[in-house]
């Protein structure tokens, strides 16, 4: 579980969406949910990454948020000295389901 306060206390503003992407996009745990949702690519990164707000709602003292995430993925290249072939990059995405608690700011993210 995380903490979302800067987003928490931008609720019901125009800045709700800017501060979840930058909250989300500083996240350590962020990785794990991005590899584990790569099709193409051997490892994720957060370069070039860019994070869409798919939908919002609040239940109770609960928000949430649907988030889309397009990002890199890296397939290795051979360092095999007969056969040196490059790294390449692919375009990922994956969509993530945040629950946030209005009374702690306590965010639970599931990929979807």
């Amino acid at each position: 579980m995380v903490l979302l306060e800067k987003t928490l206390r931008a609720w019901g503003s125009q800045t709700f969406s800017d501060n979840l992407k930058i909250e989300l996009a500083e996240l350590d745990d962020l990785l794990d949910y991005l590899q584990k949702a790569m099709s193409g690519s051997s490892y994720a990164t957060t370069e070039g990454m860019e994070i869409l707000i798919l939908s919002m709602s609040e239940r109770n003292e609960i928000i949430e948020v649907d988030v889309g995430v397009f990002y890199s993925g890296l397939v290795p290249g051979c360092n095999c000295s007969d056969d040196p072939s490059p790294e390449s990059v692919n375009q990922e995405y994956c969509e993530l389901s945040i629950k946030l608690d209005k009374r702690t700011a306590a965010a639970t993210i599931q990929s979807r």
